[in-house]
């Protein structure tokens, strides 16, 4: 079996748990990215997109970097109220969004032999084709 350079999940609000599906940018990413064409610097990207209530304090954003095992991981929220309100293609583009975003992110790190910002450009390309990257309209279907 392969191993998945990209892990993708989701930490929800029930009412909006069925909405959030993390499997389109996962299979994109894993897909058509491999980490190690950017260098060895990092060995595997695990993002948790979380979509709860703004009174839950417990599940706040978080980017860490194990640099033993070259591993980063985020958890970064997406807003409840847009998700809340939005058809499930817009909200697929704000997850590409921001996991495009949140690549700036790994810079306070400073990931030696990682080309994180040619890594940048290629995602942002893989996306746009996907066209994950079109203004949403925050519409409710």
């Amino acid at each position: 079996m392969k191993k998945e350079d990209f892990i993708l999940t989701k930490l929800t609000w029930h009412e909006v748990s069925g909405k959030i599906d993390v499997l389109p940018i996962a299979k994109a990413l894993n897909g058509n990215i491999r980490l190690s064409e950017y260098g060895i610097g990092v060995n595997r990207v695990y993002f948790t997109f979380i979509a709860v209530k703004p009174s839950n304090k417990l599940h706040e954003n978080e980017v860490k970097f194990d640099k033993k095992s070259k591993t980063l991981e985020l958890s970064l929220n997406l807003s409840y109220e847009h998700v809340f309100t939005a058809n499930k293609p817009t909200i697929l583009k704000m997850m590409a969004m921001l996991f495009l975003v949140s690549v700036d992110l790994w810079e306070r790190f400073e990931i030696e032999d990682f080309d994180r910002k040619e890594f940048k450009k290629e995602v942002e390309k893989l996306f746009a084709k996907k066209k994950w990257l079109e203004t949403a309209r925050l519409d409710s279907h």
